[in-house]
Order: structure tokens, then sequence, then C-alpha cells
């Protein structure tokens, strides 16, 4: 597409915590309530990956050991010079997570659309694992997939023994599966709490059909999002 012709959209989502949205043909980024997801660039996405590449983050996440090599490993000159939004890996849509008004990225986080509905992850960089923002930074995800993709129900799940991950339930939403069996990539059998969130206000804005070649995307905006609705105190979603 010509450069002419491509516009940056921009979302500002009234709900309580007044979301911002940018979005433009292979990036988008959500900011509010003290944190922004983004897009990352080639020469950012393994500074992003890294956050996830610890011990304690592997203990639930499992990569495989050539995963973490390669994010770990020093960027190519040819990477450190690239400027081109990076989000896809596989059916996965990835980001990066800083503080507002901050460039340091202190986490990585990321949408899976492998089934119809779309499920949230993030983890952060250990020196902030207790910095408060997960909650942020999962409504932060919910709110990009229903206010601005479409999503009417999406979820996550948390591996039944990480506190760390429990913390985050309640943005997750409605607890629909307890103690649920999943092999992580590393082959190593875990269990895991399934969440759901609806909105049933979800609204397609995205004007650039982000997910349109992935078969699971028009079947999760059709879902019924009322199991899974929970009203904040404000009287609304998301």
């Amino acid at each position: 597409m010509p450069a002419s012709r491509i516009i940056r959209v921009r979302q500002v989502i009234d709900s309580a915590g007044h979301w911002r949205v940018s979005c433009l043909p292979r990036f988008h980024s959500i900011e509010g309530r003290g944190v922004r997801i983004f897009t990352p660039r080639r020469n950012q996405s393994r500074v992003a990956r890294r956050c996830a590449a610890d011990e304690q983050a592997q203990r639930f996440l499992g990569w495989k050991r050539e995963w973490i090599d390669w994010v770990l490993a020093p960027e190519t000159l040819r990477e450190r010079l690239d400027p081109r939004p990076e989000a896809w890996i596989g059916d996965t849509l990835a980001f990066g997570v800083t503080r507002s008004r901050s460039r340091d990225i202190i986490g990585h986080a990321w949408i899976d659309f492998e089934s119809d509905v779309p499920e949230i992850g993030l983890v952060f960089r250990p020196d902030q694992r207790r910095s408060g923002l997960g909650g942020a930074t999962a409504i932060a995800l919910r709110t990009l997939l229903h206010r601005h993709l479409g999503f009417p129900v999406c979820g996550g799940a948390t591996s039944a023994d990480n506190p760390g991950g429990n913390g985050v339930s309640d943005p997750l939403g409605v607890l629909v599966e307890q103690g649920r069996s999943y092999v992580l990539p590393d082959g190593r059998l875990c269990t895991s709490n399934v969440y759901r969130h609806g909105d049933r206000d979800a609204v397609l804005a995205c004007r650039w059909g982000i997910g349109r070649e992935l078969g699971t995307v028009d079947e999760g905006r059709r879902l019924d999002p009322a199991p899974y609705l929970i009203e904040d105190e404000s009287g609304g979603n998301p």
C-alpha cells in the first residue's frame, strides 16, 4: 500500500482507564492505567522476549532450549538496524510492555488466536514482577480485543501453582475450568486454571482486518459474551 494512503487510526476508549489505541496495518498500541503495550519493531523483539527467558518464568512457560538460546543471543547488525514491526509469531500476536511515557521495555505480552477464544498472556522482566502492573496489562490486552479487534469473548490461563499468574486472575474474568492439564513446549505436563471474559459492547474498530487470514477469527467474533460478563464498579465492561 502506498505510504500516502496509510492512515493511522487513533481511538479513545472511554472506559474507566480512558484507553488510547493507535493502529497501523502491522502495528497496534494501547495505553492507559500506567502501562503501554505495543507491537515491537524487529530491533526490539528480542528485548521484549528476554523478559520471559529467565529460569523463574520458564518454570511456567517451558520454552524449548533452542528458543531461549535464540532470544538470549545478541542481535545481528541487521536486526539492530531494522525498524519494521514484528507482530506475528505463528498464530500469536506479540507485544512489548512499557510504563506509560517510557521507552524501557519491562515485559512481554501476547494474544494467542489458536482457538475461537483469543487467550492473553504476559510476563514481566524479573525486576518488575512486583510492580503491580500485571492487572493493568491484562486489562489493556482484553480491552484491545473487545473494543478494537471486536471479540466479545477473550480469556487466559494461569498455571495452578503460579502465584504471580493467579494475581491477575480477576482481570481475566470468570473461572471456567480448574486444573486443566496441558503440555508445555519443552514436554512437561502442567495444570492450569482457565478464565473467560465477556463484553456485550465489543466493537471492531480496527480498519486493517487484523487476523483475517486466521480461520478462528470470524467464529470468535460471533461468540455470546453473556456467560462471562463481569460488571465493574463503574457498571460496565471492559
